[in-house]
């Protein structure tokens, strides 16, 4: 016989979970990990995302992580996930307009011939100075202050003509701990600021004082 009415001891049976095609899935990815680096990705309220490059030990000791259990997934509060992203930025990450602006960035560092044509048929922005920029940031303990290495990447193609990478710039990945980082930045020709309000270069470290807009367009909320 039919029930007419759900039993006291048995929950209503639910409608089927439907997937909206319409509706954009969420970013969640926290740790991006490729065959020789690890990115960090961050998602601020503002827009756009917020991505570490090649991390180290170092870097994630600066964290507060435990490089064996790396989390996975993006914070599911919003004022945590925004203190996340200024640590981010204070290691040397970049902040990009959106998901797709930074994926066509890496497509154009890996040489992909639809992206350059792209850039050479005037249809995508080429990277501007703060998207392409080498940046490696080392904070010393027991100072407030900290390094700074910066480069303008010439993987980014023959357009732009400013000076190359130093040879040992692989050298910071190899950093054990802040300290060691410092101490291979300084030997790169990097600058020492005695506080993050004394910073002056061309990175993002300082961004969440001002960045209310992309470099190309709209930061997209994700």
């Amino acid at each position: 016989m039919a029930r007419t009415k759900p039993s006291a001891n048995v929950a209503p049976r639910r409608g089927p979970i439907c997937f909206d095609p319409n509706k954009p899935m969420r970013p969640t990815r926290r740790a991006v990990f490729g065959a020789d680096n690890v990115e960090l990705w961050g998602y601020p309220s503002r827009g756009g995302i917020v991505v570490l490059g090649n991390a180290g030990a170092a870097d994630i000791e600066f964290l507060g992580w435990d490089p064996v259990n790396i989390p996975l997934s993006r914070d599911d509060n919003q004022e945590a996930e925004d203190e996340f992203c200024k640590s981010l930025l204070l290691l040397g990450a970049g902040w990009y307009d959106s998901e797709e602006r930074y994926e066509f960035l890496v497509n154009i560092a890996e040489n992909d011939e639809e992206a350059l044509l792209q850039v050479r048929n005037g249809d995508v922005p080429m990277a501007t100075k703060k998207e392409r920029l080498w940046v490696r940031v080392g904070w010393p303990s027991g100072s407030t202050g900290f390094w700074v290495a910066e480069f303008d990447n010439t993987v980014f193609g023959p357009l732009f003509y400013e000076p190359q990478l130093p040879s040992r710039s692989g050298q910071v990945s190899l950093a054990r701990n802040m300290d060691e980082k410092c101490h291979i930045i300084e030997s790169l020709d990097g600058s020492f600021y005695p506080s993050i309000d004394d910073y002056d270069g061309v990175g993002f470290l300082r961004a969440w004082e001002h960045k209310y807009h992309g470099e190309i367009g709209p930061l997209v909320a994700v």
